[in-house]
């Protein structure tokens, strides 16, 4: 008995097909996920509108509350400034009313 290698024991219907080879299907592309309503209503150029006037409005508010503060500070400082200490040059009094 003669014995002949043929090669690896494979079925030929599996590898030698005439048929072309299958490929395989392309994945779908991927579908960006859906924006929350946070997200759609952020995005709109009528929020954003909304959102710069309220920030430039409180950015201004601000700036003038400080202004008035930092006049009303110093018209405070002038004013206590201005009142002499008590000594013997400027002593003290006992004020009286006569309401009753």
């Amino acid at each position: 008995m003669d014995w002949q290698y043929n090669g690896p024991n494979i079925p030929e219907s599996r590898y030698h097909t005439k048929s072309p080879p299958r490929r395989t299907p392309s994945p779908e592309p991927k579908q960006p996920p859906t924006m929350s309503w946070f997200q759609r209503t952020t995005s709109t150029p009528s929020f954003q509108f909304g959102a710069t006037a309220l920030v430039a409005g409180g950015l201004t508010a601000a700036a003038l509350l400080s202004y008035q503060h930092i006049r009303r500070s110093e018209a405070i400082y002038d004013l206590k400034s201005s009142i002499p200490e008590l000594d013997k040059a400027h002593p003290g009094e006992q004020v009286y009313t006569h309401l009753f």
